[in-house]
């Protein structure tokens, strides 16, 4: 019956390699229109299909008329859940590119009867509409705002002019409330960070226009961010009415695809929303009795599977139990042994004619022509030292800020990089070096400004373009097929990729289903066998599949024609010549100060310094802090950190929308220098070490209350003995210009003991006369002070007067044991210290808690002066909010 199925112990979420509508075999079943795909119209144990067609139709190579299209997606049998309350309201389905005479709207969801009068909805220019008095959700928790020209409708909706509002091809909008705090916002297209990918799939860009389609939240969705969102097909749209559960678009491998019998991994693309993933297999194609049905937490199993035809689908099931429909099925043809090598070349003529390959087995591949004697392998991933802001992953494998070894579909830094990997390989393939991050850097550099989104996180790409550069500005042909619903003759797809395979040109495919969702494969060769007398000769294209779980390399295998024909979004075609790939910067892979910030990362998108044996440039902006623990500070931190934001959505992303900290020596510009915010350095903000938060100028304002004591006694000619005893008591406040201001109080206490010779003639005999000087006791009216960073130590507080203080003639008391008590004059003139400064010799002396920070050492007198007897420096200084 098929095998046993085990969940796979890898393979967990966002994957990047699709598949398609299924086509039947067209080897030893001929043209007999065998059921390879009748399984899409079954509707299982209350999950039905979203796929409402008939057997798709056996096409073979040499048909050269386009054997019609298949239908449109159909609507979701599975009625959805009603909608989740939320405690405000969000914005739910938003439909910006209608089609035909169908309306842009935006629709709300609230709590059934909410009032939501005042709330303000904004596009990118900052045109605003406000939901007038009265209006609320409707009973089901709707509330509709329809661009339709239309008079009012019934509660719950708002009919206004069909105006510009909406952009239908790269805009955003925000739902505030009445006193301007956002509640949510949504953003699509190109132009647009973070906006929903508008292909559930790893192979096309946001840049691609699909009329009628909308985006919407899953019914349970109540979070913001992106990955929130799911890009439906036209049919699916619902305004007015809770929104269908996001159907698995993607499954892996493609329809179609031969693997070898034992362990298969089958996967499909995570959907949002989804908690578990029901997959089914089975033997026949009506899943009246499945092999296996196994609901588990991760979009993969690992099957064992026997020599034999499958087919397998999957339903993704929501947190509160409800499951989708079940996606169309995918055929699986599993072999003893799949002998992907080129056969000997027999001098046949290319292309092949009928006559050449009767009674043969003929594969052509481009190995021959490979670096290595191999086509390039990778499979997606992120695959460089490249610093990806928007993971905050540091789970080995997953890091946020190095080359992953394999590929991960629970990771969005890998799952949808299929057209990067694809572009990797041809790019190697013809002498280049491009990493997949380089390549993503390239394509998203400029979609936002700053080292935000510069490299490919959760997004699928077109393949033209990179494809295009990566060879140096070679022309790239694109050609679109059955998945984009053009009616492309068989004939002229075999033809071409034939052409392209024997003149040395790989050819990138981007694949689809119609229920949507892209993966982005390498034709690397074809297969003719026509070993069988009296049957239509097997059709197959090797392909290179980075969507290859848990592995390095792409998985390498051939997939039958006619289903490849119906999976085709497009192919693009290479012109004929020599082509050159192309070498990334060397900087790329070289950190010349070894400070975890690689040289092209330092030079093109934080501007930090780089100089080799040089620390200094390792914290460009002098912090103490370095550059990479601010940068990772900025991915990491719970509350503000890019990467935090955008793989869990929690925080609120704004690490990095002021300043770089990198290049900042206060980023949030609230006073407090960063090294004061993260006192140990680290990179982690952490409150029950008395740190705050360097992204918030509200929690810098400081008080330092402080007393420092100083006694000095030694010998030192021409005294026998000299005493000083300074009390410096400071009350002090940060400022917005990282300076601190208050009160100084310096109380000053000294008197010397002088060896006196025999004199005058009345005192013969050598005598000590001790000096009492009068005390001083002032406060410094003209002083500032600042904290100063000291690398990998606690920082410390410096106070200067700005100017020198001097006391001339003071009085002092002489006792003589000659001459007896006198009063007398310092007439040497002396100032004090005009400086004072705070530095704990070390963290054991540097005591911090929640909200509170403590100076508290004493230091000994210095072993250079043996002179000394009893000196101390004693230091107490408490820093608190205020």
């Amino acid at each position: 019956m098929g095998g046993r199925i085990l969940p796979a112990l890898l393979i967990l979420l966002l994957v990047g390699c699709p598949t398609v509508p299924t086509g039947d075999d067209n080897g030893a079943n001929g043209n007999d229109n065998t059921n390879g795909n009748s399984n899409a119209n079954v509707n299982d144990n209350g999950s039905g299909s979203n796929d409402d067609s008939a057997v798709l139709p056996i096409v073979s190579p040499t048909q050269d008329k386009a054997p019609g299209l298949t239908p449109d997606v159909a609507k979701p049998k599975t009625p959805p859940p009603p909608s989740a309350v939320g405690a405000s309201a969000l914005l739910n389905e938003v439909r910006f590119n209608p089609a035909g005479d169908d309306a842009a709207f935006i629709e709300l969801k609230a709590a059934p009867g909410a009032e939501l009068s005042g709330l303000v909805v904004a596009n990118e220019n900052a045109d605003s509409l406000e939901l007038p008095v009265g209006a609320s959700a409707g009973p089901t928790g709707f509330y509709l705002i329809l661009f339709d020209g239309q008079s009012d409708g019934p509660p719950g909706e708002l009919h206004l002019s069909a105006a510009s509002f909406l952009n239908p091809t790269s805009g955003r909008i925000t739902l505030s409330d009445a006193a301007g705090d956002r509640l949510d916002d949504v953003a699509w297209g190109a132009q647009q960070p973070d906006a929903v990918a508008a292909d559930s799939g790893g192979g096309l860009g946001n840049e691609i226009e699909l009329p009628g389609q909308v985006i919407a939240r899953p019914p349970e969705s109540l979070l913001p961010g992106p990955q929130n969102w799911s890009a439906y097909p036209p049919t699916w749209a619902t305004p007015g009415a809770s929104n269908p559960n996001a159907g698995v678009s993607v499954l892996l491998p493609m329809s179609g695809f031969i693997e070898e019998a034992g362990p298969v991994v089958l996967a499909c693309y995570p959907t949002a929303n989804a908690l578990e993933y029901r997959f089914q297999v089975a033997v026949e194609p009506a899943f009246e009795s499945p092999a296996e049905d196994i609901t588990i937490d991760q979009p993969s199993v690992t099957v064992m599977l026997e020599v034999g035809t499958y087919f397998w689908r999957v339903a993704p099931v929501a947190a509160d139990g409800s499951t989708a429909d079940f996606s169309p099925a995918n055929r699986l043809i599993v072999e003893a042994q799949v002998d992907t090598e080129a056969t000997p070349d027999d001098g046949a003529a290319k292309p092949l004619r009928r006559s050449q390959v009767a009674g043969k087995l003929v594969t052509r591949t481009l190995d021959a022509r490979s670096p290595g004697g191999r086509f390039p392998s990778e499979s997606q991933r992120k695959d460089s030292h490249m610093l990806l802001l928007e993971s905050n992953r540091e789970d080995e494998g997953f890091e946020w800020d190095r080359p992953h070894p394999v590929f991960h579909l629970a990771d969005f830094a890998d799952n949808l990089n299929c057209t990067l990997a694809a572009v990797k390989m041809v790019n190697h393939y013809y002498g280049g070096d491009l990493t997949q991050d380089r390549t993503g850097y390239e394509l998203h550099k400029d979609d936002a400004p700053g080292p935000e989104t510069d490299l490919n996180y959760g997004e699928g790409n077109t393949p033209d373009r990179p494809l295009a550069w990566a060879l140096g500005g070679a022309r790239v042909n694109p050609v679109y097929g059955a998945g984009a619903r053009v009616e492309l003759p068989p004939s002229t797809l075999w033809k071409n990729v034939e052409d392209a395979i024997d003149g040395g040109r790989p050819v990138v495919v981007a694949v689809t289903r119609r229920a949507g969702g892209t993966h982005t494969v390498v034709i690397i060769g074809y297969q003719v066998d026509a070993r069988r007398p009296g049957v239509e000769p097997i059709h197959r294209f090797l392909v290179n599949d980075p969507g290859n779980e848990g592995q390095a390399a792409a998985k390498r295998s051939f997939v039958e024609f006619s289903e490849f024909y119906w999976q085709v979004y497009a192919y693009y075609l290479l012109d004929a010549g020599s082509h050159a790939g192309r070498k990334q910067e060397a900087g790329i892979g070289v950190d010349t100060d070894q400070d975890q910030v690689y040289d092209f990362d330092e030079d093109m998108r934080f501007r930090t310094k780089r100089q080799p044996n040089a620390p200094a440039s390792r914290d460009t902006d002098g912090d103490c802090i370095s550059d990479y623990n601010e940068i990772k500070l900025s991915v990491l931190d719970e509350r503000h950190g890019v990467g935090v934001y955008r793989t869990t959505l929690h925080g609120d992303g704004r690490a990095r929308a002021r300043n770089a900290p990198e290049l900042t020596l206060d980023t949030d510009g609230g006073g407090l220098s960063d090294f004061v915010e993260d006192l140990n350095q680290n990179g982690k903000i952490e409150p029950d070490k008395g740190e705050s938060d360097p992204y918030d100028s509200a929690d810098d304002r400081r008080k330092i209350v402080g007393t420092i004591r100083s006694y000095l006694e030694r010998d030192e000619q021409p005294f026998r003995l000299y005493y000083r005893h300074i009390d410096d008591d400071f009350d002090l406040q940060t400022g917005t210009n990282r300076k601190l201001t208050g009160s100084w109080k310096i109380m000053i206490e000294s008197q010397s003991v002088v060896s006196s010779g025999p004199a005058p003639p009345q005192c013969p005999e050598p005598r000590q006369i001790t000096y009492v000087y009068a005390p001083l006791d002032r406060e410094a009216m003209n002083f500032e002070g600042e904290f100063t960073c000291n690398v990998g130590g606690p920082p410390g507080i410096v106070i200067r007067e700005k100017e020198p203080f001097y006391r001339h003639h003071s009085d002092s008391e002489i006792d003589d044991p000659c001459l007896g008590p006198n009063h007398g004059t310092d007439v040497m003139g002396w100032a004090p210290l005009v400086a004072r400064s705070v530095h704990s010799p070390n963290m054991a002396e540097f005591i911090t808690a929640r909200n509170r920070v403590q100076w508290k050492y004493r230091i000994a007198p210095s072993s250079t002066l043996p002179i000394e007897h009893g000196s101390y420096l004693e230091v107490d200084f408490t820093m608190t909010p205020r």
